[in-house]
């Protein structure tokens, strides 16, 4: 790819390299004026991981452009969303925060998963167990469109889970552990 097109090259924000973003490089741009917004068609998703944030490096974007930043990675699809997901949660919460700053804090936590063709939603088993199915639907609704918004997927199935669902086999306290679901407990 041509280093010019690189998204920190493009829109240089102080301490752009400390985000971990070289590898994404920028396909298309549309401004929205009257929005106050600029689409960001981008490749380069394999270089994401948990040790970098391109949600961060959008919100640095828009308090020095005043310009909300939406970012639209065109080399995410039914093929790789499996191995990419998980590393898009900070840009999630970012997209989110555009329209629900409330929910915006509760998903502070929040990790992304694929499951056999479903996005899972898991978090901390102490928010997911006070969650009534009215905010279980609002959050499942918001990532869902946060994720579609931000990919190329159009999603079949999103379900929030807790932390505890996640007991591996090699687990000593299997046995133990305590199974959150919507409002109920079971030990």
């Amino acid at each position: 790819m041509d280093k010019d097109k690189r998204l920190i090259n493009i829109f240089d924000a102080a301490g752009a390299a400390d985000y971990g973003i070289d590898g994404i490089y920028v396909d298309n741009l549309i401004l929205f004026q009257s929005l106050g917004k600029i689409v960001v068609t981008m490749t380069g998703s394999a270089s994401l991981n948990r040790g970098n944030s391109l949600g961060a490096y959008c919100e640095q974007f828009s308090e020095r452009f005043a310009l909300r930043m939406v970012p639209k990675f065109i080399d995410i699809d039914e093929n790789n969303i499996a191995e990419r997901v998980s590393n898009l949660a900070d840009t999630v919460r970012y997209l989110i925060s555009d329209t629900d700053a409330a929910l915006f804090g509760q998903l502070m936590n929040m990790r992304l998963e694929w499951n056999n063709g479903t996005l899972e939603i898991v978090i901390p088993s102490g928010m997911f167990n006070i969650y009534v199915d009215r905010q279980i639907a609002r959050i499942e609704a918001c990532v869902r469109q946060a994720v579609e918004d931000l990919t190329s997927v159009d999603l079949k199935d999103v379900k929030i889970t807790s932390e505890e669902d996640f007991v591996t086999d090699d687990d000593p306290f299997q046995n133990t552990s305590v199974k959150y679901y919507r409002n109920e407990s079971e030990i």
